[in-house]
């Protein structure tokens, strides 16, 4: 489905907002991934000036790795669909090829993307469907929406009221974010 880029964000935004109010966050924290928040948003915004106001969502596998990928005798099977969600196109791509469900590194790796520098993620996303990885623009987009939307579920994840603190995971992650802004 093609939507308004800015309406896209507009909407994670309220998903990241609410996140945040109601989980049980230390309130530094909140403030760092507040400031991040608003970084990314911000950040696609500027972009979308000079293009790209619409994207394709579709839905996404949402944890598309090769732990989820079961092969067999020429069959292959996607596990595990509880993060399945509408998003971007490129989400799925971007989780597999930036290995995204291990963070440590992640920052340096979007940065390689970014830079356009070789990378895993030019082989796989630039045969991803409906999208022009070689645009700097777009892939500039799709990055800052990925992580919007890594932020939204790694906080759905973490806002469980029967956990006591955010998993080591999740800080990692939001420090590999900053490497990323």
């Amino acid at each position: 489905k093609e939507i308004e880029t800015k309406g896209y964000v507009e909407e994670l935004g309220q998903s990241i907002e609410g996140h945040l109010h109601h989980a049980k966050i230390p309130s530094s924290m909140k403030k760092d991934l507040n400031n991040d928040f608003y970084q990314l948003k911000n950040i696609v915004k500027r972009l979308i000036k000079f293009g790209h106001k619409r994207i394709i969502t579709c839905q996404t596998h949402g944890d598309f790795q090769p732990a989820n990928i079961l092969i067999e005798k020429g069959r292959s099977w996607l596990i595990d669909w509880e993060y399945s969600s509408r998003r971007q196109i490129a989400y799925d791509g971007l989780v597999y090829s930036l290995a995204s469900r291990f963070p440590m590194g992640l920052g340096n790796r979007i940065g390689q993307a970014l830079d356009e520098s070789s990378n895993d993620c030019d082989f796989l996303i630039d045969t991803w469907p409906q999208i022009e990885w070689q645009d700097k623009i777009q892939k500039r987009v799709m990055i800052a929406l990925f992580l919007l939307e890594e932020l939204d579920l790694k906080l759905r994840e973490n806002i469980n009221s029967l956990l006591s603190n955010f998993d080591h995971g999740f800080k990692v992650f939001m420090n590999e974010i900053n490497i990323s802004l």
